[in-house]
């Protein structure tokens, strides 16, 4: 039987999505952005997973209609390659961007030849794969399955390790400039591994009465070593890693689940949504639920997508309903 997240997901399904769609809409400091829609791809299923572009411009982007597909800057495809499921794990790149990595809700990580879309290797797990691969800078592809388990893989497919979680892993990995690799579970758990697959250490969030802890964002990491990330508990957490364990620096409680990846902003500051339809600006040195964050904006949608923001500061993000702002 599927989880409380993974029934969430597939009631949350939809027949078709446009890729790359132009938005229109208010800033911040109530400017107005024009964009211009350059083209647009139809795909047979919804999109959940995140785009990943080339340097020569191609885009990479899964869909439910079991494709990983490739189109090139023109919006033209290039190829499209064929999983047994959905594919809402977002893509990855090999450092030479000659394999594209992506996982599949038919149990398989696959390594995808960029070039033609042929398949170079694939790797079964014992159950889906949402969780959207890191590779590091030698190649090792690292990704958590629904079996519980957290993958390290080769650049060949062969396996370098296994860490038994314990717990299905939806969130993806982020990898520390020490080569530490953090991921959540779907308890509510924090996992800090090293590069050899031993525990670091592990930080487990608070139950909050009538939600679930689990996080299935992937963590947003600062210079200094802080890891900032949210959970189905309804906060968002800035920890810092103290080598054998790790310590709060704060916390912050939202309306609602924090299922997005944060990111950090140009002005000491990490940027969270939630499903409560407020985008936040939280200070990255101090955020408590007196200390109120930098800023506040009610969108009035939901949000399952991270935010992106740009060298002059403007954030970009998506809505579930397919709306989109930039502030």
């Amino acid at each position: 039987m599927r989880s409380t997240n993974s029934q969430l997901l597939a009631n949350l399904r939809c027949s078709v999505i446009l890729l790359l769609q132009a938005v229109l809409c208010l800033s911040l400091w109530s400017q107005t952005i024009p964009a211009t829609l350059e083209w647009k791809s139809i795909t047979n299923g919804v999109i959940f997973s995140s785009p990943v572009i080339d340097k020569s411009g191609v885009v990479y982007v899964g869909s439910n209609d079991n494709n990983l597909t490739a189109l090139n800057s023109d919006g033209s495809i290039k190829w499209t390659f064929t999983t047994g499921n959905w594919v809402d794990s977002s893509p990855a790149l090999s450092k030479d961007e000659n394999t594209v990595y992506v996982g599949s809700w038919d149990n398989y990580l696959y390594a995808v030849n960029s070039m033609d879309g042929s398949l170079a290797w694939s790797f079964e797990t014992s159950s889906y794969v949402t969780s959207s691969p890191a590779v590091d800078l030698n190649g090792r592809v690292y990704f958590g399955s629904m079996d519980s388990i957290f993958y390290a893989l080769e650049s060949n497919g062969s396996v370098a390790w296994e860490y038994f979680v314990g717990q299905p892993v939806f969130s993806s990995p982020a990898i520390g400039e020490n080569g530490t690799l953090y991921f959540g579970d779907e308890n509510g758990t924090l996992h800090a591994l090293n590069s050899d697959g031993t525990v670091k250490w592990t930080y487990e969030v608070e139950d909050v009465a009538d939600t679930n802890k689990s996080i299935l964002s992937s963590p947003a990491l600062d210079t200094l070593g802080n890891i900032y990330f949210g959970s189905g508990n309804g906060f968002c957490y800035s920890l810092s890693d103290d080598g054998g364990s790790a310590s709060l620096n704060w916390k912050y409680e939202t309306g609602d689940r924090v299922d997005s990846s944060p990111v950090l902003g140009i002005n000491e500051e990490v940027i969270f949504v939630s499903r409560d339809g407020y985008m936040r600006s939280l200070p990255i040195f101090s955020a408590t639920t007196e200390n109120l964050p930098n800023w506040e904006v009610f969108t009035g949608d939901v949000f399952y997508s991270s935010p992106v923001v740009d060298e002059n500061g403007r954030i970009y993000v998506i809505g579930y309903t397919g709306g989109g702002e930039n502030h």
